[in-house]
């Protein structure tokens, strides 16, 4: 499933190559996997597979604890991300059905808050669903030397200085 997974977020833009030895492939591996194993109460993964059982569409959700506030009195947040559907597959309600799943995932787990990053072709799927803009987020993107994974056997030097990372 985890490399099925890679497969489908490597050509849902057709942006990434796909090439099962990139850095960023082998660390959302070993991520993906060691959270499914031991976080399954604040992570998840919904897929859609194809009439023949092939990987056409992923995300995945999690749960995160931030301070509480007057909006948010438990911190708990949930996050969506790694929403991906193969281009042959689009269009054909598969994101909905995952998005639809996951929302379901976080109100099992009361989770009133859900935040996510929409690319401008996602945009219009999370609007329908009630996501809208939230007071003006502002991030600081930094680059340095990342810490990689030591089962991935690789370091920093291997990452391409080009390659946006989270």
């Amino acid at each position: 499933m985890l490399e099925s997974m890679g497969d489908v977020a490597a050509h849902g833009d057709g942006s990434v190559g796909a090439g099962s030895d990139e850095p960023w492939r082998l660390c959302a591996d070993e991520m993906f996997a060691r959270r499914l194993s031991e976080d399954p109460e604040t992570f998840v993964a919904f897929v859609v597979e194809d009439a023949d059982g092939t990987l056409v569409a992923s995300g995945v959700g999690w749960i995160s604890e931030h301070l509480p506030g007057p909006h948010n009195v438990t911190g708990r947040r949930g996050y969506i991300a790694s929403m991906s559907t193969v281009p042959d597959g689009r269009r054909q309600g598969h994101g909905r059905q995952i998005v639809a799943a996951l929302l379901d995932w976080f109100d099992e787990r009361a989770i009133s808050r859900v935040d996510l990053v929409a690319t401008p072709m996602g945009e219009p799927l999370y609007r329908s669903f009630g996501f809208a803009d939230h007071r003006g987020a502002v991030a600081l993107v930094r680059r340095g030397e990342e810490q990689l994974p030591k089962s991935a056997g690789l370091d920093a030097g291997d990452l391409d200085s080009d390659a946006a990372c989270c």
